[in-house]
């Protein structure tokens, strides 16, 4: 199929933890905007962050760290990076740091670890993001019975790590450091200038984001730029479709994956701009 004429701006609007959530950055190392900036090297391809991470104020989050300090914790748990980050902050933590080992959960939060000094876990191989019931049984196999850990993460989490140590009789002291507010400010960023961009492609990744961002998306379009939007699944779907637009064209990917993104995002471009020489398999 014949490239495309016009110009297009993709803004990728995830619900990712990033340490500024105001400022929108090129989308590196991610498996959606390679695949993406593949099919369409031409477009002005930007990652628009839906979550804010905000630290937990200083004397709530130390008064949490030493009320664990005086459990005599083992080790302590770090889930993301947005945690490392924020217990970095907190000259409390400081003492931890120099006698405990650490625990993490993907690359991501594995690599932040180390990179502020933290002593790995010994033996602790790379548990991958999103299975916290790895972690858990990695750690009760490498701590003796009835131990307590100290758990450093966000006001908003899944239960699904404390409840698995706390099943196999280990002791948890929750520290909350930050927590992940709900924003459109990149978003509105990234779409309030489209000079150079005739097109505008705004794939969201969860029914929050939509949310979060129903005002900017309501305004989308009135400099008279071409919109669509995709969505992730069918509740991200359902969400957009709550906001009543009836003149932007949406897609749903069948799947929540690249592949799938592209799908959805060729059916309402009408194809994909690929470069000289590049073959589609």
């Amino acid at each position: 199929m014949a490239a495309s004429a016009h110009r297009v701006r993709i803004v990728l609007a995830k619900s990712a933890k990033v340490k500024q959530a105001t400022a929108a950055t090129r989308p590196e190392a991610d498996p959606y905007a390679t695949a993406l900036s593949r099919r369409y090297p031409s477009a002005d391809l930007v990652f628009a962050p839906m979550l804010a991470i905000e630290p937990v104020d200083e004397a709530t989050a130390t008064a949490a760290v030493h009320a664990a300090q005086a459990t005599a914790v083992v080790g302590v748990v770090m889930t993301s990076a947005a945690a490392v980050a924020a217990a970095d902050a907190l000259p409390a933590v400081a003492k931890w740091k120099q006698s405990l080992p650490a625990w993490t959960l993907g690359y991501a939060t594995r690599s932040a670890a180390a990179e502020a000094g933290w002593t790995l876990a010994a033996g602790d191989e790379e548990v991958p993001a999103g299975t916290a019931s790895k972690l858990a049984t990695a750690i009760v196999r490498a701590v003796a019975p009835g131990s307590r850990l100290a758990y450093l993460c966000g006001v908003k989490r899944r239960a699904s790590l404390e409840s698995g140590l706390a099943e196999a009789g280990l002791g948890v002291a929750a520290v909350e450091v930050y927590d992940a507010v709900s924003s459109a400010d990149a978003l509105a960023s990234v779409t309030a200038d489209t000079t150079g961009c005739d097109r505008l492609a705004v794939v969201f990744f969860s029914p929050r984001g939509v949310t979060a961002a129903a005002a900017v998306v309501h305004s989308l379009g009135s400099d008279g730029t071409e919109v669509v939007l995709v969505a992730i699944g069918p509740t991200t779907a359902a969400a957009i479709a709550a906001l009543d637009l009836p003149s932007l064209p949406v897609a749903t990917a069948s799947e929540p994956t690249p592949a799938g993104v592209l799908a959805a995002l060729d059916r309402l471009l009408g194809g994909h701009q690929a470069s000289d020489g590049e073959s589609e398999s």
